[in-house]
């Protein structure tokens, strides 16, 4: 392994564009985004919600709702290994 991590993240949001960008912005997030995206097409139903999937597209792990602490470890462990895997 070369020690590289790749993960790239992308916040997928139900508002239009502007509203998405505005969002984004008031919680110093610094991510692309997809907007108009209705939850339900991709099958989530409240949030926050985390999805991570590979770069084939295939789903590898959903956490729904705030995360705990523990839940927080959890997605940085699973980011980790996913991300280390080039």
């Amino acid at each position: 392994a070369n020690g590289q991590f790749a993960v790239h993240v992308v916040a997928v949001l139900p508002d239009n564009p502007t509203s998405a960008r505005y969002f984004l912005k008031c919680q110093n997030l610094n991510v692309d985004a997809v907007p108009d995206v209705p939850l339900d097409a991709i099958y989530v139903s409240g949030t926050p919600t985390a999805i991570l999937v590979d770069r084939r597209g295939t789903l590898v792990r959903a956490w729904d709702g705030a995360l705990s602490p523990r839940q927080q470890g959890e997605l940085i462990a699973t980011l980790m290994t996913v991300g280390s895997r080039r």
